[in-house]
C-alpha cells in the first residue's frame, strides 16, 4: 500500500515577444521566441522527485528554408529531496544544451550545475 502518493505535472506553452534574446551566430536580437515547458513531480510520503525540460524555438529567418520555428535550446531540470512540514531539503541539477540544426551552433549557452538547497515554505490562503 502506498500512503501519501502524489503525482503532479504541467505542460506550458509560451511566447517571448521581444525581451533582448540574442542569437549568437548573428549577434542580432531575436523577436517572437516560443517555448514549450514540461514538468512532472512525484512524492511518496516525505520523498519527492521532479523532472522537467523547457525547449526554446527561434523563428524562421536564417536565410535558409526551414519550418516557421526551429528548436534552438533545451534546458533540463531534475530535483529530488525530502519535505517535512515547512522544510524542504533538496538537490537540483540544471543543464542547458543547444540544439544544432543543420550543423550550426544556435546558442552559446551550454553547461550544467548542481544546487543543494533548504527551503522554508508556507501558504496563507491566497494564490
Amino acid at each position: 500500500m502506498i500512503e501519501g502518493f502524489i503525482f503532479l505535472f504541467f505542460v506550458e506553452m509560451g511566447w517571448i515577444p521581444n525581451q533582448g534574446v540574442i542569437m549568437p551566430e548573428s549577434s542580432e536580437q531575436v523577436d517572437n521566441v516560443f517555448y514549450l515547458d514540461l514538468d512532472a513531480c512525484m512524492q511518496i510520503s516525505i520523498v519527492w522527485l521532479q523532472v522537467g525540460m523547457k525547449t526554446y524555438s527561434w523563428p524562421h529567418g536564417w536565410g535558409i528554408a526551414m519550418p516557421e520555428h526551429w528548436p534552438a535550446r533545451i534546458d533540463y531540470r531534475c530535483s529530488c529531496g525530502l519535505t517535512y512540514g515547512l522544510f524542504t531539503l533538496g538537490l537540483r541539477h540544471l543543464c542547458s544544451h543547444s540544439v544544432d540544426p543543420l550543423g550550426r551552433i544556435t546558442d552559446g549557452v551550454d553547461g550544467s550545475y548542481n544546487e543543494l538547497f533548504l527551503r522554508v515554505e508556507s501558504s496563507c490562503g491566497c494564490r
